[in-house]
């Protein structure tokens, strides 16, 4: 299974507008790709699944 996570840096976002972001890029995902993806965080999820994996350094 392949993964490819992608980090925007943004500063101090509330989470529904986070959403409201992340359902535009989502939108235009379904435009142009096949498979499966998901973005977090997500007013859909419960907290429990909402955690987003930083990484330590700059990529």
């Amino acid at each position: 299974m392949e993964r490819l996570q992608v980090f925007i840096e943004v500063n101090n976002l509330l989470l529904e507008e986070a959403d409201v972001r992340l359902k535009n890029y989502s939108d235009a995902l379904k435009e142009k790709m096949t498979k499966k993806w998901k973005t977090l965080p997500s007013l859909n999820l419960p907290d429990a699944y909402n955690i987003v994996t930083v990484p330590y350094t700059h990529i």
